[in-house]
């Protein structure tokens, strides 16, 4: 008999999940217990409408991701740090610090999982950073960073 299941049943199925199971074993156990529900075609094509919804909702989610990362590529943000007598810099920077700049200069938010640095960056100078993940996304865009010592 197929199943729909309501609640998660332990080594059995998990909520949301269509399975086939012994037809004692549902009308016995999961059925009466309101563990799972009877899979009718209706509720089989709602699951299908819903997941398809949930399919173009993370397509349309990705799309939008690309293009904020997109809309910023290519262009320059600065960051300023104090510096010791060598010209390095007292704390390094992080994904965090180049995020909050990237919000700071242009408004957009992205998250520190989106920053790609190649090494920890210890002094002044003109550095290149990733944004995205290539084989998340299928694209990654490069920007500049300038670090500048106060």
């Amino acid at each position: 008999m197929k199943v729909i299941f309501i609640k998660d049943v332990k080594g059995i199925g998990k909520r949301g999940e269509v399975k086939e199971v012994k037809d004692g074993y549902a009308i016995n156990m999961l059925l009466p217990r309101g563990f799972a529900e009877n899979a009718t075609e209706q509720k089989l094509a709602k699951i299908k409408h819903q997941e398809n919804i949930k399919e173009t909702e993370k397509e349309i989610k990705n799309t939008l991701h690309i293009k904020t990362l997109e809309s910023v590529s290519e262009k320059e943000i600065v960051l300023r740090r104090q510096v010791n007598s060598t010209g390095g810099l007292f704390a390094h920077i992080h994904e965090s610090d180049i995020r909050d700049t990237i919000r700071a200069t242009f408004g957009i938010n992205i998250s520190e999982t989106d920053i790609h640095i190649k090494e920890p960056i210890h002094a002044t100078g003109d550095f290149e950073i990733v944004l995205g993940d290539k084989s998340k996304y299928g694209v990654s865009y490069k920007m500049k960073l300038k670090v500048e010592g106060q």
